[in-house]
């Protein structure tokens, strides 16, 4: 099936290091990981998102308007429940990172960074034996290009997100950046409250542009 939605990608700083300590109990490891990825889960199920995947490298998976187009059919809504959701995970690593301290005090620190396009995508069931529901397209692409550039408790959208989020989320201009396989893009940090910015942002010189990869 193809759909207009707002994948959103997010990232798991610190989570090889906690998965690569041999002195960490592996049972204690994996009550962690699943009471974190309980929450995700949930907070996927409060702003309704379709959980895509959890991938090896770090990576948590989203979109909206999945599996029904009809849950939510405002594209505007789509953007901001997506936004939300980023928003709200980020706020939850700190009840994460407690329970990590009790479990396992020499961990390192866990923190997420979030990345959100919007564009249409290709979703169904994919295998015979083990079934997952996966995701495909250019706007998972480039949601995870905006995680990558993102920062640790940061909210990274392109400028098509941005258009469904003008005027419900404030952002921060991050200019021209060049991403690897996408070219260069203009590129916002979002705030968490409301606010505004002009579609465009005016083009920084072109020795200014960051290279991401």
């Amino acid at each position: 099936m193809s759909t207009v939605l707002d994948p959103t990608s997010d990232q798991v700083d610190g989570l090889s290091a906690l998965l690569n300590d041999a002195t960490a109990e592996p049972p204690r490891v994996i009550k962690l990981l699943q009471s974190m990825f309980d929450r995700f889960d949930r907070l996927a199920d409060v702003f309704q998102l379709q959980k895509v995947r959890k991938t090896a490298n770090e990576q948590y998976l989203v979109a909206a308007g999945l599996p029904d187009p009809t849950r939510l059919p405002d594209p505007h809504d789509r953007a901001a429940a997506a936004a939300g959701f980023g928003f709200a995970i980020i706020n939850v690593m700190s009840v994460v990172n407690l329970e990590l301290r009790a479990e396992a005090p020499r961990a390192p620190q866990l923190t997420v960074q979030v990345g959100i396009d919007f564009g249409s995508a290709i979703a169904g069931v994919i295998g015979h034996k083990t079934y997952q529901y996966d995701l495909c397209g250019d706007a998972v692409n480039t949601a995870a290009r905006m995680c990558t550039g993102s920062e640790p408790g940061r909210v990274h959208v392109s400028q098509e997100a941005y258009r469904y989020l003008r005027g419900r989320f404030g952002a921060t201009s991050r200019g021209p950046r060049y991403y690897k396989g996408k070219g260069e893009m203009y590129t916002y940090f979002l705030e968490n409250a409301p606010g505004a910015l002009p579609e465009e942002a005016t083009p920084a010189p072109a020795d200014a542009a960051e290279a991401i990869y």
